[in-house]
């Protein structure tokens, strides 16, 4: 594929050909035009000359006067630079050219080419005229002219080196001409290139700018439209899409509420009716917890729309785990086993105990909800990461569907509405820079690992 250019550049490759082509094509005309106008010239000064003197070559051919034709005849082919001969019966009765060709035979160049009663030969135009006077006998002698042809050759040879060099002048010159029309032309479509680009800035308004062009002031006056209305779009689309945000955050919220407020209310609940001092003593340390993680909640996603986690402790996480674990039991009144793995030993992790927790609960309460009898929550330890290990034995989960889930695009089974619960927690562990996997248990439900 060939790679593009710019539109001068294209141009200047097209006129190229014309740019050396046509200097040398005028050279060539004007080289053979001047060729011919001096060809034609001389042959026909040769001619008129030869009619000037044939009365006066006559007469000394009448009287028989050698010497005097001879001194003649030398005399103007040194002042022609030609050569002069004058024949009879085909034969060279006088020659300016040298004595040894007096009577010889007249042996002329084979011609190439006949001119204005002319002959052109390889090196001579010849030009002949009977000698004769008027009123005189006939002599039977003729005038033979030979002008050489180089000369000739030669001045139309300059004329085409001159007028070559004239031609490549004023061809580079109108060549630059048109490269800066064609510079000047494209700059406004440059112009225009630039705040098709800047459309995306929609902010910043376009620069106007009056390019004098008719086509190219109403493509200007389409693109500031066009902005003008992506503008108005985007802000119709901002707006729908805050709200949409808002009531998308204070759903989850609400979501995640459920959990730490179910837990509250059964903690206030033992707190004043139990009378085993322990449980009391314990649910009375649950609850300023459980309200300050409800208070955070509740401050986080009026402060800020989306969850954004600044703070991370490097602590043990066994104990946001085994909170998170204890709440949701406590708010989920549902018979089933809960087996609970966890080392003895510290695991110490990177994370925040209470964005955490709601992550961890989401995961846990979908799991007793969704189990027959059994759920399984592990903590394992594996290389320089740690792996929160959730499943149960209910019916399981499509793979393919989780990721709508994980988004909360997923519909709730307990009403008709969405699910936030995986999409909290997964954001939430996405902040922590970890991902929630999702694949079959081997309880037989569905399993999903918290890898941060």
């Amino acid at each position: 594929m060939k790679s593009s250019v710019t539109l001068s550049t294209f141009i200047n490759s097209k006129l190229r050909v014309y740019q050396y082509a046509v200097p040398m094509l005028m050279a060539l005309a004007f080289a053979l035009l001047t060729a011919i106008l001096l060809l034609f010239v001389r042959v026909t000064s040769d001619q008129s000359l030869l009619r000037e003197i044939s009365p006066h070559v006559s007469s000394l051919v009448e009287t028989q006067d050698r010497s005097e034709l001879v001194r003649l005849i030398k005399s103007i082919a040194d002042e022609r630079k030609s050569e002069i001969s004058l024949v009879k019966d085909n034969k060279i009765i006088i020659s300016s050219r040298s004595l040894n060709q007096f009577d010889t035979p007249y042996n002329p160049e084979s011609a190439l080419f006949d001119f204005s009663e002319s002959q052109i030969s390889q090196d001579f135009i010849s030009s002949r005229q009977d000698v004769v006077r008027p009123d005189g006998p006939k002599t039977d002698t003729m005038l033979v002219l030979n002008s050489p042809l180089s000369p000739i050759l030669l001045k139309g040879g300059l004329t085409a080196l001159i007028m070559m060099l004239l031609g490549f002048g004023l061809s580079f010159l109108f060549t630059f001409r048109i490269k800066k029309l064609v510079q000047d032309a494209i700059r406004p479509i440059q112009k225009i290139d630039n705040q098709i680009r800047n459309l995306k800035n929609l902010d910043q308004g376009a620069t106007v700018f009056k390019t004098g062009i008719s086509e190219f002031d109403v493509i200007q006056g389409s693109i500031l439209e066009t902005q003008r209305e992506l503008a108005e779009n985007r802000d119709i689309k901002a707006f729908a899409k805050a709200k949409e945000m808002t009531a998308e955050v204070y759903q989850r919220l609400i979501h995640d509420l459920e959990t730490p407020l179910s837990a509250l209310q059964q903690m206030l609940a033992t707190a004043n009716t139990t009378e085993d001092l322990s449980d009391k003593q314990r649910a009375s340390a649950a609850i300023p917890k459980l309200a300050s993680q409800i208070v955070s909640q509740i401050k986080s996603s009026k402060e800020n729309l989306d969850v954004d986690i600044e703070v991370l402790m490097v602590q043990d996480v066994r104990e946001c785990i085994e909170e998170s674990i204890s709440q949701t039991v406590k708010a989920k009144s549902k018979d089933c086993t809960i087996k609970i793995n966890i080392p003895d030993s510290p695991v110490i992790v990177p994370h925040n105990p209470n964005y955490l927790n709601r992550a961890i609960s989401n995961l846990v309460a979908n799991a007793i909800q969704a189990s027959k009898k059994k759920v399984e929550i592990s903590l394992l330890e594996v290389a320089e990461k740690i792996i929160i290990r959730i499943e149960d034995d209910g019916i399981g989960v499509n793979p393919q569907s989780v990721s709508e889930f994980l988004l909360g695009k997923g519909k709730s089974t307990k009403s008709n509405r969405r699910a936030y619960g995986l999409a909290s927690a997964n954001h939430i562990i996405r902040l922590h820079g970890g991902r929630i996997v999702a694949k079959p248990s081997q309880l037989g439900g569905a399993c999903f690992e918290v890898c941060i």
